[in-house]
C-alpha cells in the first residue's frame, strides 16, 4: 500500500496545525500527542510520509513538523507501547525509513563519560562548581565562551547554546571536537537553534562520539548533496549510511 494513500491529509493537516506553535517543544508534544492516536500501520506510514516529504519537499511547515517528530521520537515523548508496535509494523514497510529511525531510538543516547574530561582553567583560584560553571556559560563575556566551549559536562553546554554571543562558528567547533563526552553533542544536536544549521549538524555526523540516534535524527534536515556526501564518509556508522542511502533513493522517485 502506499504510505500517501492514508498519511497525506492527516500529516499536512497537521503540519500546518503545529506550524502555528512557536516553539519547538510545543510542537513536538503536539506531534506525541497526535501519532498516538493513529493505528500502528497508520502511524507508520504517515510517520515516514513526514520524513520524506521534509527531506524532499523542504517547506518550511513540513520542516518544522519533521523536526518536531524526530526530536519527540529521540527525546522519549511518543508512547514507548505504541512506538514498539510502530516498529512492528513499519519493519514491513518496502522502504524502511521509519524502521531505520524508530528501531535505534533505544540505544544507549548517553554515558556518563565527561569525568574523564579535563574542565577548562577557568582563571579561578580554586576548581569551580559546576552551578558556578553553568552561570558562567550564560555571561556574554567572549573569554568566558572560549572557555566553556572546552567543558566536559553536558549541563555547561546547554546554558552556553543558549548564550546570544555564542556564535556558528562556535558550535562548529564544538561540534567536530573530538575526544568528547557523547553527553555534550547529543545537547548540540537536539538543541532548537544548533540542530538545523548545516555545519554544525553536519559535522555532528562526521563526529564519531555523536550517539547514533543523534546522527539519525539529524540526516533528513540536510540537503541531498550533504547527505550523498557524508554517506561517502567511511568513518560514519554503518546505519547512518543506510538511512542516507534511503533518503537520497526517495529523492530519485
Amino acid at each position: 500500500m502506499d504510505r500517501r494513500s492514508d498519511g497525506e491529509p492527516w500529516v499536512h493537516g497537521l503540519a500546518r496545525r503545529l506550524h502555528q506553535l512557536a516553539q519547538r517543544d510545543q510542537r513536538s508534544y503536539a506531534f506525541a500527542e497526535a501519532i498516538a492516536t493513529r493505528d500502528p500501520t497508520t502511524a507508520g506510514r504517515a510517520f515516514e510520509q513526514l520524513i520524506v516529504d521534509g527531506f524532499t519537499q523542504r517547506g518550511r511547515a513540513l520542516r518544522l513538523l519533521t523536526d518536531a517528530a524526530l526530536v519527540c521520537l529521540f527525546r522519549g515523548s511518543w508512547p514507548a507501547a505504541h512506538r514498539r508496535a510502530v516498529l512492528a509494523e513499519t519493519r514491513q514497510f518496502e522502504c524502511p525509513i521509519a524502521a531505520v529511525l524508530v528501531e535505534h531510538v533505544d540505544e544507549t543516547l548517553i554515558e556518563a563519560d565527561e569525568e574523564s574530561f579535563k574542565v577548562p582553567d577557568y582563571g579561578e583560584s580554586r576548581p569551580l562548581t559546576l552551578g558556578e560553571r553553568r552561570a558562567l556559560a550564560r555571561q556574554p563575556d567572549r573569554t568566558i565562551i572560549d572557555l566553556a566551549i572546552g567543558d566536559p559536562h553536558p549541563m555547561v553546554t546547554a546554558k552556553l547554546l543558549d548564550n546570544p554571543r555564542l556564535t556558528e562558528a562556535n558550535v562548529l567547533r564544538m561540534a567536530a571536537r573530538r575526544p568528547v563526552p557523547a553527553r555534550v553533542l547529543a545537547e548540540i544536536g537536539l538543541h532548537p537553534k544548533w540542530r538545523s544549521r548545516v555545519r554544525p549538524a553536519t559535522a555532528l555526523v562526521r563526529n564519531p562520539h555523536t550517539p547514533v540516534p543523534v546522527a539519525l535524527s539529524l540526516l533528513p534536515l540536510l540537503t541531498a548533496r550533504v547527505v550523498a556526501e557524508l554517506r561517502r564518509d567511511a568513518g560514519i556508522p554503518a546505519v547512518v549510511k543506510e538511512l542516507a542511502l534511503l533518503l537520497l533513493t526517495e529523492t530519485k522517485t
